[in-house]
């Protein structure tokens, strides 16, 4: 599982080569949370040329994944800058949105995957019980001999 600082997919970003500042414009500074932001902040042709580069680049879901991780339990004024599209109130609400990890359960380990964060132990624990789970029945079920149908 990749860690928070592995940036590995920036390799392949839509944004290489092109300058940090494009997108970390000083409109986005304003950290406005109304729903006219982004409006006010597509006003600048800077701003419009990152996030069209966003909405084109083939791994903007892992961007924005870095971004949410980074930023985790920051308020909106606490984010900066254009991360996988998304302005930094558009990553806030995004954040509020977002249910929390079900830790020690099956479904949180897969949450950790899904986000790519760090797993924590009681969701590898729990992972490692249902897989055990798993091939137990499975193993029950393929000793169990066919039952016969009647018609």
């Amino acid at each position: 599982m990749s860690d928070i600082l592995d940036l590995a997919w920036r390799a392949n970003a839509a944004c290489v080569g092109e300058p940090t500042a494009m997108f970390f414009h000083d409109v986005l500074s304003l950290r406005a949370g109304s729903t006219f932001a982004r409006e006010r902040a597509l006003q600048h042709q800077p701003v419009r040329d990152a996030l069209n580069l966003c909405a084109l680049c083939p791994v903007r879901t892992d961007c924005l994944n870095t971004a949410m991780n980074a930023e985790h339990g920051n308020a909106a004024a606490g984010r900066h800058g254009i991360w996988g599209g998304l302005l930094p109130h558009e990553r806030a609400q995004l954040a509020n949105a977002r249910p929390p990890i079900s830790h020690g359960t099956d479904a949180g380990w897969h949450q950790h995957r899904r986000r790519s964060v760090p797993f924590c132990e009681p969701c590898k624990a729990a992972k490692r019980d249902s897989e055990h789970s798993w091939k137990h029945r499975r193993e029950v079920n393929k000793n169990q001999p066919e039952q016969e149908q009647t018609a």
